[in-house]
C-alpha cells in the first residue's frame, strides 16, 4: 500500500510537472502566433531591411548635418566684410568688366557663375 501510494505521490508531482510544461509551451506557442502573424502583416520586403538602416542612419546623422551646414555658412555668410559671396559678387562684375574689354574670357564668366 506504502509503494502504491508513493508511486501515486511521485505520479502527481510527474503530472503536475507536465501540465506546468504544456501551459508554457501553449504560452510560447500563441506567443510566436501572434509575431507571426504581425510580421505577416507587416510584410516587410526583400530590400527593405537595408533601405530601413540607411534612413535610421540617415535621421541620426540628421542633428550633426544640420550643425556643420550652419558653420559652413557663417563661414561663407556671415561676415559683412570678408565673406566668400561678397568676394564672388566684387569677382563677377570685375569679369563682366573684363568680359566687355575681350569676348574671348567670357567662359570665366560662366565658370564662376
Amino acid at each position: 500500500m506504502r509503494q502504491a501510494y508513493q508511486h501515486w505521490h511521485q505520479s502527481c508531482h510527474e503530472l503536475a510537472h507536465f501540465q506546468q510544461q504544456s501551459a508554457e509551451c501553449k504560452g510560447r506557442m500563441q506567443l510566436l502566433q501572434y509575431q507571426l502573424r504581425e510580421l505577416n502583416e507587416f510584410a516587410p520586403q526583400a530590400s527593405e531591411f537595408e533601405q530601413t538602416e540607411a534612413e535610421y542612419k540617415s535621421l541620426t546623422n540628421s542633428g550633426q548635418r544640420l550643425t556643420i551646414s550652419q558653420q559652413a555658412l557663417l563661414l561663407l555668410a556671415e561676415d559683412e566684410e570678408h565673406n566668400i559671396l561678397s568676394q564672388l559678387y566684387s569677382a563677377k562684375h570685375l569679369l563682366i568688366d573684363l568680359v566687355d574689354i575681350d569676348k574671348k574670357l567670357s567662359c570665366l564668366l560662366g565658370v564662376l557663375e
